[in-house]
């Protein structure tokens, strides 16, 4: 496949070994639909359990391992996407413009224009880092995060310093490391918040980064030692969003009529069909099929339906 010699958008996948068809599937609707693009799929475990097969010779594709199974554990996650995002920063063909989209698995691209419009929707708003379904869900109405919320708000406190304290020591060898990530986090969070954070808020499923807002995340050491890797619970999504802000950025919508997120949530499902109608370019997710409409729909009928609308 013939590439140009300019790279504007970095596709990173998340992987794992049930989810190695879908990741097919999300491969095809990016060459179907962008140009000028890398995707890197980011596998969760290692190279004699995944074979790259059809993406060795593949000029657009690189597949990168962990060097160890998350398990589940969603610090880990992350920690596998920031690895995937710095070896991509290290490309000399990457345009000023770039643009790194964290896309699931379980999502698809369905029309073409995608990249343009996120590099414009960034020109247009010079202080935002992240571009994503942050504040209203797909039927428009507020999206409410109050648990993450409490639960940063409860990591700030003595006692939610002194858990994170014993969780960080199970994570390393010494207890001048885990004490020194407490401190950070808690100065994170608090740089975050000064920033403009909203404790809680984040881009539900697939985003969209500004390539300097991965850039300053990498100058500050974000994506290589940032406590939040040793987190079971916050999910890669919610911790992304409070990074973007720690580097002086901010997170914004694109889920109007016309926008490119359609991110169907357990609050609220709307039919495909009326997804694409209404213009949006990356619908997540899929893997669930049809079942709420008639006539139903498998998950591979449904991916075959919306590959193939045009």
């Amino acid at each position: 496949m013939e590439q140009s010699p300019v790279i504007e958008a970095c596709f990173f996948i998340p992987l794992c070994d049930k989810d190695v068809i879908r990741a097919k599937w999300v491969v095809t609707s990016i060459r179907k639909y962008c140009r000028d693009y890398h995707i890197y799929i980011l596998f969760d475990g290692f190279p004699q359990e995944f074979s790259a097969g059809e993406y060795e010779n593949s000029v657009d594709v690189d597949v990168i391992y962990s060097n160890k199974h998350s398990n589940g554990h969603w610090g880990r996650i992350w920690q596998m996407q920031n690895n995937g995002m710095a070896f991509a920063l290290k490309r000399r063909d990457l345009s000023d413009a770039c643009i790194f989209v964290r896309i699931d698995a379980d999502a698809l691209i369905l029309r073409p224009g995608l990249i343009e419009r996120a590099q414009s929707i960034f020109e247009n708003n010079p202080n935002a880092g992240q571009i994503g379904q942050c504040t209203k869900n797909i039927s428009g109405e507020p999206l409410h995060n109050k648990g993450w919320a409490e639960y940063f708000a409860k990591r700030v406190t003595f006692f939610g310093l002194i858990k994170l304290y014993v969780l960080f020591t199970k994570n390393q060898t010494g207890i001048i490391a885990a004490f020194r990530h407490v401190l950070v986090l808690k100065k994170l969070l608090k740089i975050a918040v000064s920033n403009g954070y909203p404790l809680g808020r984040f881009a539900i499923g697939p985003s969209i980064f500004r390539k300097n807002v991965i850039k300053q995340m990498n100058e500050l050491g974000l994506l290589i030692s940032s406590p939040f890797q040793f987190l079971p619970k916050p999910e890669d999504d919610v911790v992304f969003t409070i990074h973007v802000y720690t580097s002086g950025y901010t997170a914004i919508d694109d889920v109007d009529i016309g926008g490119i997120f359609a991110v169907c949530g357990k609050e609220s499902w709307i039919h495909p069909d009326e997804l694409y109608d209404r213009g949006h370019y990356l619908f997540h997710p899929f893997k669930y099929g049809v079942n709420k409409f008639l006539p139903t729909l498998s998950e591979k009928e449904l991916v075959d339906r919306l590959l193939n609308r045009n």
